[in-house]
């Protein structure tokens, strides 16, 4: 599958407007443009919420561990 890239030039700031709305416009067009980067982030920030777990997982299995040992 190949990606269609449209060439549009990246948004500017626009003149008398809000930096809130720019900020996003270009975000946008970022994600727009770099599919791939946009699900890698995802992927990352999932695995980040997911590394808390772990330690509690590890922990519950030496606890589970030291009942049968």
């Amino acid at each position: 599958m190949e990606i269609e890239r449209h060439d549009a030039e990246q948004p500017v700031y626009v003149e008398g407007g809000d930096g809130i709305s720019d900020d996003w416009l270009r975000d946008e067009w970022w994600r727009a443009n770099n599919p791939g980067a946009s699900a890698a982030r995802g992927v990352l920030c999932a695995m980040a919420a997911a590394a808390i777990l772990w330690p509690a997982l590890i922990a519950a299995g030496f606890w589970v561990w030291s009942l049968f040992a």
